[in-house]
């Protein structure tokens, strides 16, 4: 038990260091929260109204599907504790069950990815820059806020 352990926590620490070079990509930052309605940045983007019906419409779809998929995660996590607290482990049970978890997670992850890149897609060049401008400075007024 001992050695599959170890095996699970690399496993884990390697798909840990793979997300964040993924989260590194050169995909624009967005401030949280429904930034395309927020009066703000709808003028400092110069946002059109069909531009924002877009990106409702990508939010809302992809929302849908995430919620699914986020309960569909929850479930494969019960499912693997559920393998690994028993006295003696299954190997090859609690394998299949810590891939399920990941093949879960990396659906939740492929379609946030799918949602940013339909997102950046509705926005000009110049609508992307500002954008990524408006999350920096989000980002910095959570951080002073810490």
């Amino acid at each position: 038990m001992s050695r599959l352990r170890y095996m699970l926590l690399g496993v884990g620490f390697m798909l840990a260091a793979a997300g964040l070079l993924c989260g590194q990509m050169n995909l624009p930052g967005f401030p949280p929260g429904k930034w395309w309605k927020e009066r703000a940045a709808v003028e400092e983007l110069h946002l059109t109204a069909e531009q924002q019906g877009k990106i409702e419409s990508i939010w809302m779809e992809n929302r849908r599907r995430l919620i699914d998929l986020k309960a569909d995660l929850d479930r494969k996590q019960l499912d693997l504790s559920d393998v690994l607290g028993q006295s003696t482990v299954d190997e090859p049970a609690a394998v299949k069950a810590f891939e399920a978890v990941q093949l879960a997670r990396l659906a939740i992850e492929k379609t946030t990815f799918s949602m940013r890149v339909r997102t950046k897609n509705v926005l000009s060049a110049e609508q992307q820059q500002k954008l990524e401008e408006i999350a920096e400075r989000a980002r910095r007024e959570r951080q002073a806020r810490k």
